[in-house]
């Protein structure tokens, strides 16, 4: 027999899914298969009759994008695929245990909150900037012109950091989570978060309102994904790697003071958002004497820095604060997005959603030594949103107690935060209803379910072997052909589908792997 592997034959396209196989030089027809690709059900996709023996035997595996059947094989393209971009999805049903329940598992003592313990990290914080802050102005000040090229941007980052640190604890202030008295976590909270140029009180007002409506697409407020049908017209033209560059320095170096000025990325709202507008959308008639008090903070920073700058010339300004202040910003809009953007997570509309699964739709994330830098707001946002007035010292302990109860419903991803924020910024686009299992959830990635190749090869073989009209597909009601769906969207999304045909020497049917070229979304 001929190495049925030679030739190449481009079937079609759905939706900028570019298809193709490999048969021993027949020619394949235009059949009927039906296939969902991103969403869009397609009804007469060229499809592949039997035709010269050609004929498909299997088109994925349950764990990822593989093979079934006899003589089937993976490429190394597609088994890595298959290690890495396997993630279980988090149960949308309600969960089987109450926030009671949760909270019992708990040692007591992490809800303890201690005026010392707390000032001890702001001690703390501000001593390691001020040796950083020591160095920049005594020693990278008065390099060079090309060492100090490479040496400021060293400062920027290890000073940001740390200063991201100062702004985790104004969050704990604007959470109550810093000490017993409120006016004392709120003159904390104004100071710090003043310091670094953020309106202390808009923004706990508005944080708050996010943490009751985690999870929702009507009413949480920031970070909220669209939905397909709401995408621009731009959108695909960004969706490449030259566009997501662009669409993450955007967001990393303006998305911060653009949400605080102009409600970007936020909860659409009747009339002008604003974190600085007392008389906005935002806030309610006894929240907005608290909003002047902010804006009072931010403006006496400002001034502050414009005295700096008149005295010291604003390029000592822009590199002892304007630089680590870009970090902070870059940082915690990363460390947002990332805690609330993940393909595993469900979203919720007005008839799904309800508080307990909203903040169960959040997840834990590694940033490695900057863990404790951030005072672990990174890997311990899950039991964050279920308590949130718990102080960050105890919040590792809480998040090991809770594990065992929380099951499937707790999600982790230690991928490396620069290759995580690549990831999500390339997958999760917009959300879609979740056809498979419940009106009113939708899902990041509405495709990573794991599926068992039995399932699968269930779904795909509704055919007569003998057959020779083409392969049959399930009708569009029955379960397992809405099974197969989502799979199909995850290959033509991922560039990685690999079609199956052909039939070996001995008669039985054999695969071959291609991959596919992908203009998805």
């Amino acid at each position: 027999m001929s190495d049925w592997r030679s030739a190449w034959v481009r079937l079609g396209s759905v939706k900028g899914c570019q298809i193709g196989a490999s048969c021993d030089g027949a020619s394949l027809v235009e059949g009927r298969k039906w296939v969902q690709c991103w969403g869009g059900l397609v009804h007469s996709l060229p499809g592949w009759r039997n035709a010269g023996g050609c004929r498909i035997w299997a088109v994925v595996e349950g764990q990822g994008l593989g093979t079934m059947g006899a003589g089937g094989r993976m490429s190394a393209r597609t088994r890595k695929s298959a290690e890495t971009d396997n993630i279980k999805r988090v149960p949308h049903l309600k969960p089987p245990f109450t926030l009671g329940q949760v909270k019992k598992a708990i040692p007591p003592h992490c809800f303890q909150r201690s005026v010392i313990h707390s000032f001890s990290y702001v001690v703390y914080d501000f001593a390691i900037a001020s040796i950083f802050y020591y160095i920049a102005s005594n020693y990278i000040n008065n390099l060079s012109a090309p060492l100090s090229f490479l040496a400021w941007p060293i400062y920027w980052a290890l000073q940001g950091c740390v200063l991201t640190g100062v702004w985790v604890i104004a969050h704990e202030c604007g959470h109550h989570a810093f000490s017993d008295y409120q006016w004392l976590d709120d003159t904390v909270g104004l100071i710090l978060h003043s310091f670094l140029l953020v309106p202390y009180f808009s923004w706990k007002y508005s944080h708050r309102r996010h943490h009751s409506n985690t999870g929702s697409l009507e009413r949480d407020e920031v970070f909220v994904p669209k939905q397909k049908s709401a995408m621009g017209w731009w959108s695909k033209y960004l969706n490449n790697p030259p566009g997501r560059v662009l669409t993450l320095a955007i967001t990393l170096t303006l998305g911060w003071p653009l949400y605080l000025a102009f409600n970007v990325s936020g909860r659409p709202y009747d009339g002008f958002a604003c974190h600085y507008h007392p008389y906005g959308p935002i806030y309610s008639d006894r929240e907005r004497l608290q909003i002047y008090i902010s804006d009072a903070g931010v403006l006496a920073v400002c001034y502050g820095l414009y005295r700096l700058a008149v005295a010291k010339g604003l390029a000592w300004v822009l590199c002892f604060y304007g630089g680590p202040l870009l970090v902070v910003n870059a940082f915690l809009v990363l460390i947002t997005y990332l805690q609330h953007t993940h393909p595993s997570l469900p979203h919720y509309d007005s008839s799904e959603w309800d508080w307990m699964r909203g903040a169960l739709a959040t997840v834990d994330r590694d940033y490695g030594i900057l863990n404790k830098v951030f005072h672990n707001i990174t890997d311990t946002h899950v039991a964050h949103h279920l308590f949130s007035t718990m102080p960050h010292y105890h919040a590792m302990e809480a998040t090991k107690a809770i594990k065992p109860i929380l099951g499937d419903y707790y999600q982790f991803d230690g991928t490396p935060f620069y290759k995580a924020m690549w990831r999500e910024a390339k997958e999760c686009i917009y959300v879609e209803p979740d056809e498979i299992d419940k009106k009113g959830v939708f899902c990041e990635d509405p495709v990573r379910y794991e599926y068992s190749s039995a399932a699968m090869s269930a779904a795909l073989m509704e055919k007569n072997e003998d057959d020779d009209d083409g392969m049959e597909w399930p009708s569009t009601r029955s379960p397992a052909r809405r099974r197969v769906s989502p799979l199909f969207r995850y290959a033509c999304h991922h560039s990685i589908t690999h079609i199956e045909l052909g039939r070996g020497p001995l008669g039985r049917h054999e695969t071959c792997v291609h991959s596919l070229s992908s203009h998805h979304r």
